[in-house]
């Protein structure tokens, strides 16, 4: 029988294989491709999987008017009920898989995250056994579940789904990190809104079927943003190669010291001759008159030059033309 779940997990790999289509072509980033084919692998798997454990359940049909209905009467079967947690614990799986190629915290994650499914399979074995009664189920949840296994599991989910959202726009570029974050939430509240007004309607199955989806979406896409790895980050006070300003007028520097921070690595020299038709430059020395850095003569106007930092210390610069009236301190700290 295919249900509404189906209908709409179907319609989502649609969705998500045309935006995948869709942003390959015009877009070609290489992480928001990945996180689109994620997504519809995750909704054509669950899809195909919530079809093919309804597809013998029989259709009820409407009873023809004046025609008693009676409650039918099933016989309990021996056979095990379908179940997703095969499923769960094949993407915990894989996600340990990735983990022993890509991190080891992935590696790490993804066996914490079998866990679950492991329990809950093992949980959903032990009820259908024919021992089982509802007054244990009644003990269970009072006693372990409820006040137990919520809280951890509510834990548990909340840092898994922060973990793989900020996988996700650490590996996006610096604005596409915000469009990505603007459509998770968008998503979020869309997708609450129209569970609580769909809520009295809806089937247990295919809440079941969303919290699936989304559970998958996230650690595909999480999965895919950690395999990307995190884009560049820079500071720009501290990476950002300093500029130092150098005139010269009348046979003379404008300053008599330059002070350089030692982290830049390298410095740029702007240095402009006001003094037309005479050669001057810049140049950079040890205090034992070792040559750091030489510039080019300029016999006029600007001219622009990168100079290598030296070790943190104190040295000079000068004039090679005219070095006893054109120096100055140059340090590095």
């Amino acid at each position: 029988m295919i249900s509404n779940a189906n209908r709409y997990l179907f319609a989502l790999a649609g969705f998500a294989l045309v935006a995948f289509f869709g942003y390959w072509i015009a877009v070609g980033e290489r992480a928001g491709t990945f996180l689109l084919f994620g997504l519809f692998v995750g909704a054509a798997t669950l899809a195909l999987v919530v079809t093919g454990a309804t597809l013998g359940e029989p259709v009820p049909e409407p009873a023809a008017d004046g025609e008693d209905t009676a409650p039918a009467i099933f016989e309990a079967a021996s056979t095990a009920r379908p179940s997703m947690w095969p499923l769960a614990g094949a993407l915990a799986l894989g996600l340990a898989a990735v983990g022993t190629a890509v991190d080891g915290r992935l590696l790490v994650a993804g066996l914490v995250l079998g866990i679950v499914p492991a329990a809950g399979w093992l949980g959903q074995v032990w009820r259908e056994h024919a021992s089982w009664t509802d007054r244990l189920s009644s003990r269970l949840e009072d006693r372990v579940l409820v006040p137990v296994g919520l809280p951890v599991g509510m834990i548990v989910l909340v840092l898994s789904i922060a973990f793989a959202v900020s996988r996700v726009l650490l590996a996006l570029p610096e604005k596409g990190s915000t469009a990505g974050a603007l459509i998770i939430a968008v998503l979020v509240l869309f997708g609450l809104a129209f569970i609580a007004a769909r809520l009295p309607r809806l089937r247990s199955s295919a809440l079941i079927a969303v919290a699936a989806l989304a559970a998958v979406a996230v650690v595909a896409a999480g999965s895919v943003g950690a395999a990307q790895g995190e884009r560049k980050f820079e500071n720009k006070n501290e990476s950002a190669e300093p500029v130092v300003d150098v005139t010269a007028h009348n046979t003379a520097f404008d300053k008599k010291s330059i002070t350089v921070p030692a982290h830049a690595k390298k410095f740029e020299v702007v240095f402009d001759n006001l003094d037309t038709g005479i050669y001057h430059n810049v140049a950079f020395y040890k205090l034992d008159g070792s040559p750091i850095f030489n510039g080019k003569p300029v016999p006029g106007g600007k001219e622009k030059f990168e100079v290598t930092l030296p070790a943190a210390g104190k040295y000079e610069f000068l004039c090679d033309f005219h070095p006893s009236i054109m120096k100055g301190d140059f340090v590095v700290k």
